[in-house]
């Protein structure tokens, strides 16, 4: 069964609230929507069943939510609804993986305004990017795969010492020929 318009303008009226949290008259429905607040009773009441498109669009642009929330079936309606809960938990789970546990994801609105999109695309192009690399790091791989590999096995046991990672390879083993005793 198809949610009617009724439904999701009381719905509207319910969950998009004032800034003091408190509901909108409907005076200031009609007047935000550029409609009678006669109007706007009849149609949370059900007297009048459905408005015509430019009655539908003021009240879509006043409670801010996209263009055609009243006219979208029920499954189109979901999917836009769950839309931005996916999109968060996807940016929270890539938030994760970079090591930020915490995260306050909160909205008073739908997420559809302008400055929400930007938001969520900033946040997406720089989670999507390679981490920075350390210029010394690069430079010092780049010096070892320089090296002839004759020269590398010998270099890399003495930066693993410097490092702190293993001892170099002459303290490790005994020389030839020679007994610890």
């Amino acid at each position: 069964m198809q949610d009617s318009f009724q439904d999701r303008l009381v719905f509207l009226r319910e969950t998009r609230r004032k800034p003091d949290g408190k509901t909108y008259t409907l005076d200031e429905i009609g007047a935000g929507a550029g409609i009678s607040h006669g109007q706007v009773g009849y149609l949370l009441n059900g007297k009048r069943k459905s408005p015509g498109l430019d009655v539908t669009r003021k009240l879509e642009k006043f409670f801010e939510v996209e263009p055609g929330f009243f006219t979208a079936t029920e499954r189109q309606a979901l999917y836009r609804a769950l839309q931005s809960t996916h999109e968060q938990l996807t940016h929270l789970a890539l938030l994760r993986g970079k090591g930020i546990n915490r995260l306050a994801m909160r909205s008073g609105t739908s997420g559809d305004s302008r400055i929400d999109r930007e938001l969520r695309d900033a946040l997406s192009e720089v989670l999507s990017r390679p981490e920075g690399e350390d210029p010394e790091v690069r430079e010092l791989t780049d010096r070892m795969r320089s090296l002839p590999s004759k020269s590398r096995r010998r270099v890399f046991p003495l930066i693993q010492g410097l490092l702190g990672l293993a001892r170099p390879e002459h303290e490790e083993r005994p020389s030839p020929g020679r007994h610890n005793g």
